[in-house]
């Protein structure tokens, strides 16, 4: 997602014949809501995996004195990761959809890639729905 947020801001203003790559009026929230999960997740790991450096021992320890917060994270994190994947879905199913998804999972994306060969809508794409079956 950061990788497409980057992508974004380095061609946002790209034209070619009067034709913009992207959408004046793209909304970047879906993306940014789901990073932003992606990001809480990976520091939540972190803190896991850091108790773990000082041992099982350790780890136990902490997590028997922050028990209340982690389960109250793990909600936290459940609902997050479904907001984000029900945010998704509907800015993807939703036509004409100004998102970064549904710009670039789109024919319309496959119409424009000509014009635009400095990006590659169908890798955005991908890296916006990739899961290991896509892979085949």
């Amino acid at each position: 997602m950061a990788d497409n947020l980057v992508q974004y801001f380095q061609t946002r203003t790209d034209t070619n014949g009067g034709i913009s790559l992207w959408d004046p009026n793209t909304q970047l929230w879906p993306t940014i809501l789901v990073l932003a999960v992606a990001v809480i997740t990976a520091i939540l790991s972190a803190i896991v995996l850091i108790a773990y450096f000082w041992g099982v021992a350790a780890a136990d320890r902490w997590d028997q004195r922050r028990s209340t917060f982690t389960n109250t994270i793990s909600v936290i994190k459940v609902a997050m990761a479904a907001v984000a994947a029900i945010t998704m879905f509907q800015t993807g199913n939703t036509p004409d959809s100004k998102t970064i998804f549904g710009q670039t999972c789109s024919p319309a994306a496959d119409a424009k890639q000509s014009l635009f060969p400095q990006i590659s809508f169908s890798s955005v794409c991908l890296m916006q729905v990739y899961t290991p079956e896509n892979l085949g």
